[in-house]
């Protein structure tokens, strides 16, 4: 009879198991989503935009200067796997405007020359093996200004985040491998214990699908 009622229990278990996934795709779209929020409100001060969930900072990036809310003034006002774009660029055919949050894509894990940086890649010549994203050259084949938009490391010859154990703002490097020295942001808090290797969020996904993973094992 206990042997019944825990089958039971499962059972009544994993018939839902297929709606909290539906609800947690659900709501991961939604908040994927909720980054293409309107931009660009006018503003004068910081208090201008304090009603705005998602565009907090009062900066001069609207046409000839004027001043908008936006969603960032830096990387660390973004999720780790995010950058704070510098100037207008397209990532997976979605425009980004400047002060927007955009994931960072091309060219992580392309081939790369550890010798090529910031201050001698030049548009025609070495682009191709530079780590980092530039998304508006000069006419003499250097980056405009504003740019790069954001700079890896060259890590044996493939193109990283970051140098494992690095630490900037509130992120902090970790390895995408048991041992290597080339990684990906995640979150980090100095004076406390990482929240997670793969940040906050991340870290409550992955509790979730090793609890419906147990409970698959258990029937």
């Amino acid at each position: 009879r206990v042997h019944g009622g825990i089958s039971l229990f499962f059972s009544q278990i994993m018939l839902r198991v297929p709606l909290c996934a539906a609800v947690l795709l659900l709501v991961l779209g939604t908040a994927a989503l909720a980054r293409t929020l309107p931009w660009g409100v006018t503003c004068a001060v910081s208090n201008d935009c304090a009603r705005d969930k998602h565009n907090l900072f009062c900066r001069a990036l609207g046409a000839n200067g004027t001043m908008v809310c936006v969603q960032c003034q830096t990387d660390d006002d973004c999720d780790p796997e995010e950058f704070c774009a510098t100037a207008p660029l397209r990532i997976d055919d979605q425009p980004i405007k400047p002060g927007q949050c955009a994931p960072r894509r091309s060219p992580l894990a392309n081939r790369c020359d550890s010798s090529v940086t910031a201050t001698n890649v030049r548009f025609g010549v070495n682009e191709r093996l530079f780590c980092g994203l530039v998304s508006e050259w000069s006419a003499d084949g250097t980056p405009a200004a504003n740019q790069p938009q954001w700079t890896g490391v060259c890590v044996d010859k493939t193109c990283v985040e970051c140098l494992v154990g690095t630490i900037a703002g509130k992120r902090r490097c970790y390895s995408t491998e048991v041992s290597g020295r080339g990684g990906f942001w995640g979150l980090f808090r100095a004076g406390e214990g990482d929240q997670s290797i793969m940040g906050i969020n991340q870290n409550s996904i992955a509790q979730l699908l090793l609890v419906i993973a147990v409970l698959n094992g258990a029937t």
